[in-house]
């Protein structure tokens, strides 16, 4: 399964990505799990596909894509 996105709650290596809702752009080390957009609180409404484009590392594992 390809996705053009990483959901929140995936299992991902480290690095940078953005929101596909509101482009903002976090970096994180090695995690067990994406964490929701900071924004999505604050902006719940305009977050409806709630995931992260992959701009550098390995993004989710081809083993283990979704959680």
């Amino acid at each position: 399964m390809n996705k053009s996105y990483i959901p929140y709650g995936s299992d991902v290596s480290g690095g940078e990505f953005e929101c596909v809702d509101c482009k903002r752009k976090i970096t994180i080390s090695s995690s067990d799990s994406l964490p929701p957009c900071p924004n999505f609180r604050k902006e719940p409404d305009k977050h409806k596909l709630k995931g992260w484009k992959n701009l550098t590392g390995r993004g989710d594992a081809k083993e283990d894509p979704y959680p």
